[in-house]
């Protein structure tokens, strides 16, 4: 222990003796000095494995889940070894129920207030549209909030109904891609356009925002389309590839490529539990800018970091207060409510 002393009182930045001293102090449950010296090995050489599983390792004993997410990422992002990369998220994933819990209490802690599907609930009742499709059902507990005399569609490519749905409604057990490819929307409702869509299917923008450009074409201008999983905890519950039981995506990019792309529409993100609720409106079913641009919109989003955003995600997202009055105002302009 006193050689790597002295070689970091040399060498400073010196990754193996960082590495090994860290180790001695985990090992002796000093485990906020173990830390700082696996930050600095990895720093000093973050293209060595070992040091990367030691320093998450560690982050994980010390209940920093957080840290030890965001380090997955940036381990990612170096570039090591897919089997070191693996050795990693099964340590993450060994404390899976811990990290679980962990992000609940996080989100009940930043999401106070009616959780979303109070809100989608209280959209029924208040707008009583006459259509109604909602993109990923599964159970059917969100599209048993439609009331008749609604019609309603469902699409989900495995849908588990174990709730009683009152109102007109066709399930199509199909992705939401081949749905669209496959059916004209309004011919299903009898040649009338979507009142009210909430989309909550595939974690991603993309997926995210071709439902947005199919769902916009069939609606009119006081259409209200909903995403779901838009406002995520930390970098690990908003990355692509879902790693933990808790996961949002990256959805919430479509909110922020949506108001730079589309400024003519009106977007608010309710922070309401487990994770965001975002509403738009001032709809244009003739506006081909995104579906023309496509490709080179999903080629630009999928490069943006979360980390690049995630200090000004409130005002990136348009967040609103978790409250009736400014979703009452929101709306008030939707079906002469």
């Amino acid at each position: 222990m006193a050689l790597y002393h002295q070689i970091l009182r040399e060498q400073p930045n010196h990754a193996e003796a960082n590495h090994n001293l860290g180790v001695i102090a985990a090992d002796t449950g000093q485990l906020d000095t173990a830390i700082d010296l696996f930050r600095a090995a990895v720093h000093a050489n973050p293209t060595e494995g070992h040091f990367w599983q030691s320093y998450v390792e560690t982050l994980i004993k010390h209940g920093d889940f957080d840290e030890a997410s965001a380090q997955l990422l940036a381990a990612e992002k170096a570039r090591i070894q897919e089997s070191v990369l693996a050795g990693i998220r099964e340590q993450i994933n060994n404390n899976s129920e811990e990290l679980f819990q962990y992000h609940i209490q996080l989100a009940q802690q930043r999401l106070p207030g009616p959780p979303y599907n109070h809100w989608l609930e209280w959209l029924h009742i208040n707008l009583q549209p006459e259509t109604y499709l909602e993109i990923g059902i599964e159970t059917g507990s969100s599209l048993a909030k439609a009331r008749p005399p609604t019609r309603c569609i469902g699409v989900d490519p495995a849908p588990i109904l174990n709730t009683s749905i009152t109102a007109w409604t066709k399930i199509f057990a199909q992705t939401s891609d081949d749905f669209f490819r496959q059916n004209t929307v309004t011919k299903l409702l009898d040649d009338s356009p979507i009142d009210f869509c909430f989309i909550d299917g595939y974690h991603s923008f993309d997926q995210a925002l071709r439902d947005f450009i199919h769902v916009e074409a069939s609606s009119h201008p006081r259409s209200l389309i909903l995403f779901h999983d838009i406002y995520p905890l930390d970098p690990i519950t908003a990355s692509r590839q879902r790693q933990t039981k808790f996961w949002v995506g990256d959805t919430w990019k479509i909110v922020p490529l949506l108001k730079q792309e589309r400024p003519d529409l009106v977007i608010m993100t309710i922070p309401s539990f487990p994770s965001g609720l975002a509403l738009v409106r001032n709809l244009d079913p003739t506006s081909r800018h995104l579906s023309e641009n496509l490709q080179g919109l999903i080629d630009k989003w999928i490069e943006i970091d979360y980390l690049e955003y995630a200090a000004h995600l409130p005002q990136i997202l348009s967040l609103s207060q978790n409250c009736e009055a400014d979703i009452q105002n929101f709306v008030s302009s939707l079906n002469g409510l």
